[in-house]
C-alpha cells in the first residue's frame, strides 16, 4: 500500500458477487492498452461521493451518526479500515484533464485524495460538517454488520496524476464532505 497504477489487477470477485470484469471494466482496459493506434487514458476512480451518490458514501454515516444519539460506536476492524475516496467534480476534474491530453502513448491514473480514510476517518468528517457533537469510538467487542475483508485495505497513490498532468484537488475533503451532507438535507 499504496497500490501504484503498475500492480497487478484483482481477479477475484467484488462486492455482491458482481464479476471483476465487468464490475472493474477489465476488458475495456486490456482492450485498450493492447492497441497502440490511438493514445489511451484510463482513470482507475475511487470510491465516490457527492450528489447521486447511490452507495450512500455520505447518507449512510448520516443516518448511522443521527440515530446513534451522542455516541457512536463501530467495529475496530471496520473503523481501521482505509480506502481511496474521491469527490465527483474532483474525480471530473481528472477526466477532464486526461481528456486534454495529447501525449503519444497510453497511461493509467489513479484517481482520489491522496492517503486515503479510514471508515473512521470519514465519520468524524461526515460529523463535523454536519454539525454532530457526539463521540466516535470502535470497539473489539462489537463485530461489524458489512460483508467486507477488512484485512486487505485499498488506498491507492495517486502520484503520478499529480506529476504527470499537474492534478490536484479544487475542492479539499472538508468542503466536499460538507457539500455532499448538505445535498444530502
Amino acid at each position: 500500500m499504496p497500490v501504484d497504477e503498475t500492480a497487478e489487477l484483482r481477479t477475484q470477485r467484488g462486492f455482491d458477487s458482481v464479476a471483476t470484469e465487468f464490475e472493474d471494466n477489465l476488458y475495456a482496459e486490456r482492450a485498450d492498452l493492447s492497441q497502440d493506434r490511438v493514445p489511451t487514458t484510463i482513470i482507475r476512480a475511487p470510491a465516490m461521493f457527492g450528489p447521486w451518490d447511490k452507495q450512500e458514501r455520505v447518507l449512510g454515516p448520516m443516518k448511522r451518526l443521527k440515530d446513534s444519539g451522542a455516541k457512536l460506536v463501530l467495529a475496530e476492524e471496520a473503523a481501521q479500515y482505509r480506502h481511496t475516496y474521491g469527490y465527483v467534480d474532483n474525480v471530473a476534474d481528472a477526466l477532464l484533464l486526461c481528456a486534454a491530453d495529447r501525449r503519444d502513448g497510453n497511461f493509467i491514473y489513479n484517481a482520489g485524495y491522496p492517503g486515503g480514510l479510514s471508515i473512521q476517518e470519514r465519520f468524524v468528517l461526515v460529523a463535523d460538517a454536519m454539525g454532530w457533537e457526539g463521540e466516535i469510538t470502535s470497539s473489539r467487542d462489537l463485530k461489524s454488520e458489512m460483508n467486507i475483508d477488512f484485512r486487505q485495505e485499498l488506498v491507492m497513490n495517486t502520484s503520478r496524476l499529480r506529476e504527470d498532468l499537474g492534478y490536484k484537488e479544487a475542492i479539499p475533503i472538508e468542503e466536499a464532505m460538507r457539500r455532499s451532507v448538505e445535498w444530502e438535507l
